[in-house]
Formats: structure tokens, C-alpha cells, sequence
């Protein structure tokens, strides 16, 4: 399967634009060496209390709390290549795509390793008075992380490990005393959730990133946890898909699924049977279900995954526990005793083939933005089982064009920034039809520019 394209925020200069191309979301990914039974097991030297991707998920990283390590899983090698040595007990970590950040709480520092030699680079003392909560950055982007802490969410640039601003407010996310936040955040950087578990409603709140400013969205209802997809243009929960506009989509699709995304935007996941569900036991085995994140059609479902049983209530978030790798054929999870991995074969296409499914839909995702005064370009990969795929533009800005499955658009320099819908109507040889919909932003020139 090809990855997807996706293009490089414009202007992005060190974290002030939060950016990612497809190669930083599992495209540099490769397939691990399975044998024929197309499974394979590790087992870590300890038990883990937290998985983190970084890299844009080729390595995962696990906290060894009993060992005082950090093991760094290398996922197209499929085994642990090196073990970290932390002189700290409470600590929190992320990473984007070059570095891994580590924030030590009972001692008040932050600390940055590089992903390349896995060497402490810098160390600094964190100057937060405030509970520390949690910290989240884009596992295949350049920052910015986001701190969280009782008094309100900072940013901070990972290579000067210091406090910046996108224009937000200091007490922006502030958390009730006794009910801390979660948050999360999309891979490529662009989008933060947060939600308050163990309060009802657990609230709604979203947060993207556009050059120097920001944008919330917030919801005083309940989704359960909020994990935004890879770039940012969906919010996956415990109760659905929801839009980035926070209206939920495709209901009674979902309903009773565990929605998460995927190491690939073009593509999410929905879990049956990890633990209660509206109170309710599951009756089946546990299985995954993969779906297009641009029309959420299903794709296949796997079925009777044993060491799911349990994952949402088990100490790891579920998030933490279920890996895909599209690129890399590979489905990862974490046993429920929390120190053994199951390493999958998956390939959704061969599956759709060998099970006869009649699949048309594409595979590569959009650029989101565009200055006002460039051209826009996007081609289209179209995934068929009966081939000669082609796309249609059925409506969009005016001049904007597709001639063997490239859209084009030279935006005028006098173009008023906003969204602007765009729809395909993909077809293929059996006459089938399909619509591959999104929406592009357009920004000022000046709006990049710090």
C-alpha cells in the first residue's frame, strides 16, 4: 500500500508551526520479519506503567518504573534496541518525530533526549509552581508539547525546553482541584484534546493550531476519552467519531465501539468487547474493526483478539495498548499483564481481497492548509478491487481543477481565508461511486509569519 501524501505546513519555522508529511507518520515504516504464522510475541524485561510513540511511531517508548529504564521498541525491527537509564521516579513523557522529552516531577526538571542517538542533550529546571498533570506532543512532529497542570496548559518549544505562546491564556484548560484532566495529541502536532474523567459531563474540548494562533472548541457534554486522529481532522472516543467541528458522525456506525486512530490518516479504528459498555458485559470475544477516516466505511473487522479482554479497565489507557501500523502491515497490542507485546501481520488489502470485498475509496489524505497567493496540489491514490480508479471534482472553489487524479487550485493572493469544501465523487471499472469530501484552509499570506 502507498502511503499517503501529505504537505508541509507553509512557513513552519522551528515549533511555530506544528507540521508533518507522511513521511513522518509511518511511511518511513517497514514491515517486520513474521513468521509464517504471521505473529509474533516479545516480552519486555519489566512491567510497563506507560507507552509513548515518537518518531511518528516507529519507536515506542515503555517505562520501566521498577527498573528505573525507559526501553525503546523499535517497531520495524520488532524488538527492544536500546534501554534508557532516568535518575527520576515520577516522570512523564512524549516525543515528536526527532526528540524525546522527559518531564521529572519529583525533581522539577525537563529533559531532552535526541531520537537519533538516544543522548540526553539538555536539562533544565522547570519553573512551574502548579501540580503537573500530563504532557503530550505529536509522536511526527516538531512540537510544540503541551504541559498540562492545575492551573492551566502550557507550551513549550522542545528545542529550548521553554515556555511559548499561541496566543492562548494562561488559565486556557484549567482543571477542577480534585478532577485533573487528560489530554492528547494528534500526531502531525496540529490538534489537543482534553477531557475531565470522573466528572459529569466529562466535557468536549479541542484545540488546533494554525501558524502562531490557536482555536478551541468545547462542548459541555460527555464523549468519554478524546483522542484526535493523525492529522487532526477527526476526534475519536469511547462513544463515536466526532467532527472537528464536534458534531458527532456516523452513530449508529460506531455505536458501541471504542474508536482510535491509526499510524496512517487515512485510516481508524473501532474495538468491540475491551470491558463494560453502558454498563453491559460484552458477550463476544474482543475484535478491531478499520475503517476509512474520510467516510468511515468499514473495511474488515478481526476478530476474537484474546488479550483485549479487559483493556479498557486495565491499568493502561486503551490508546496505549493498541497499535496500527498501516504501512507496515502490522497491528501491535499489549497483554493485560502489561510486559508482553503481540506483533500481527495485517494487511487490510490482502484481507479485503481474500475475504472478496468490493472495496473503492482513497487511501491518501489531503493538505489541510494553503496559503492565499500559491497553488494547491493534491494527488489522489484510490484504493479498488476492480480497478481503473479515477476522481471527479463534483464541487469546489472556482479554479480549482483534477486531471488524472491531481487536484490543482492557484489560489488569487486577494482570496478571503476560510475553509473551503471540497467534494469527489470517486469512481471505479464496476461503476461504483463514492465521495472523498474535505475541507482546505485557506489563510492570509501574513498569518504564518511570526
Amino acid at each position: 500500500m502507498k502511503p499517503a501524501m501529505m504537505i508541509l505546513l507553509a512557513a513552519a519555522l522551528g515549533c511555530g508551526v506544528p507540521s508533518s508529511t507522511s513521511s513522518a507518520i509511518g511511511a518511513s515504516m517497514k514491515e517486520p520479519n513474521f513468521p509464517k504464522s504471521g505473529m509474533l510475541k516479545r516480552t519486555l524485561p519489566s512491567t510497563a506503567s506507560s507507552v509513548t510513540a515518537v518518531g511518528g511511531g516507529r519507536f515506542l517508548i515503555f517505562h520501566l518504573p521498577k527498573l528505573r529504564q525507559l526501553a525503546v521498541f523499535d517497531v520495524a525491527a520488532g524488538k527492544i534496541v536500546k534501554h534508557l537509564r532516568i535518575g527520576a521516579d515520577d516522570i512523564l513523557l512524549a516525543g515528536g518525530m526527532d526528540k524525546l522529552l522527559m518531564v521529572a516531577r519529583d525533581h522539577k526538571l525537563i529533559q531532552r533526549w535526541d531520537l537519533k542517538s538516544f543522548k540526553k542533550e539538555l536539562t533544565l529546571p522547570l519553573e512551574e509552581t502548579a501540580t503537573i498533570d500530563a504532557l503530550v506532543m505529536g509522536a511526527g512532529s516538531s512540537g510544540p508539547a503541551l504541559l498540562l497542570t492545575r492551573k492551566g496548559a502550557r507550551f513549550y518549544d522542545p528545542l529550548t525546553l521553554k515556555q511559548v505562546s499561541f496566543g492562548q491564556k494562561d488559565t486556557f484548560w484549567m482543571a477542577h482541584p480534585s478532577h485533573p484532566l487528560r489530554i492528547r495529541a494528534s500526531l502531525d502536532g496540529t490538534s489537543f484534546t482534553a477531557w475531565a474523567p470522573g466528572i459529569s459531563p466529562s466535557g468536549i474540548r479541542l484545540l488546533t493550531l494554525i501558524g502562531k494562533s490557536h482555536h478551541v472548541r468545547s462542548q459541555h457534554s460527555s464523549a468519554g476519552y478524546l483522542i484526535p486522529s493523525p492529522d487532526g481532522s477527526l476526534v475519536l472516543t469511547s462513544g463515536g467519531v466526532y467532527s472537528q467541528e464536534l458534531t458527532q458522525l456516523n452513530k449508529a456506525r460506531f455505536d458501541g465501539l471504542r474508536c482510535l486512530p491509526t499510524y496512517h490518516p487515512a485510516y481508524i479504528m473501532g474495538v468491540k468487547g475491551t470491558g463494560p459498555y453502558y454498563g453491559q458485559r460484552p458477550k463476544a470475544k474482543p475484535s478491531i474493526s478499520f475503517f476509512t477516516a474520510n467516510d468511515r466505511q468499514l473495511l474488515i473487522t478481526l476478530p476474537e483478539l484474546e488479550e483485549l479482554h479487559g483493556a479498557f479497565s486495565a491499568r493502561l489507557p486503551i490508546d496505549q495498548r493498541i497499535h496500527f501500523f498501516p504501512n507496515a502491515n502490522l497491528l501491535l497490542t499489549l497483554a493485560p499483564s502489561n510486559d508482553e507485546l503481540i506483533l500481527r501481520r495485517v494487511s487490510l488489502v490482502e484481507v479485503m481481497k481474500e475475504k472478496g470485498i468490493d472495496y473503492l475509496f482513497a487511501s491518501s489524505v489531503p493538505p489541510k492548509r494553503v496559503t492565499a497567493g500559491q497553488t494547491y496540489s493534491y494527488e489522489l491514490e484510490i484504493l479498488s478491487a476492480r480497478g481503473r480508479a479515477k476522481a471527479v471534482l463534483s464541487s469546489g472553489p472556482d479554479g480549482m481543477k483534477i486531471r488524472r487524479n491531481r487536484l490543482t487550485w492557484k489560489i488569487p493572493a486577494t482570496q478571503e481565508p476560510g475553509p473551503q469544501s471540497v467534494i469527489l465523487t470517486l469512481t471505479d471499472a464496476s461503476g461504483q461511486e463514492v465521495f472523498h469530501a474535505f475541507k482546505v484552509e485557506v489563510t492570509a499570506a501574513s498569518s504564518l509569519k511570526r
